[in-house]
């Protein structure tokens, strides 16, 4: 193993704990610091994803612009829109929401209307 993956290890394994512990700036210092591109992706979209959990939107946003990876970003997004932040709820429960207050009149809605709200 290269010098610059065990750097690179460490380095990821610093970043997701300063994450957690909301050192944003610092997480986001040390991820930048990873050569590898595919562990800085890994490491941005824990960052961004611990951060959707504890932390805000805001922090979250700010870590997911960062990923080169679409495949990474993405699922950072779709971790972040899930878990919400606190500032917020998450995304279905907001959806929930929504539904009650919809125009149309209860047990009306379509059949992918209602596999949807089975998933949720």
């Amino acid at each position: 193993m290269a010098p610059e993956s065990n750097s690179d290890i460490v380095l990821m394994a610093i970043a997701e704990e300063q994450a957690k512990q909301g050192l944003m700036a610092d997480a986001l210092q040390a991820a930048e610091r990873i050569s590898d591109v595919n562990l800085r992706s890994s490491t941005l979209r824990s960052i961004a994803i611990a951060r959707g959990k504890h932390g805000t939107l805001q922090d979250a946003i700010e870590a997911i612009d960062r990923i080169p990876d679409s495949a990474s970003r993405s699922e950072a997004i779709g971790a972040s829109a899930t878990n919400g932040s606190q500032g917020g709820p998450p995304a279905r429960d907001t959806y929930r929401k929504s539904r009650r207050f919809s125009s149309r009149p209860k047990g009306r809605s379509s059949s992918r209307t209602a596999k949807l709200h089975a998933l949720l």
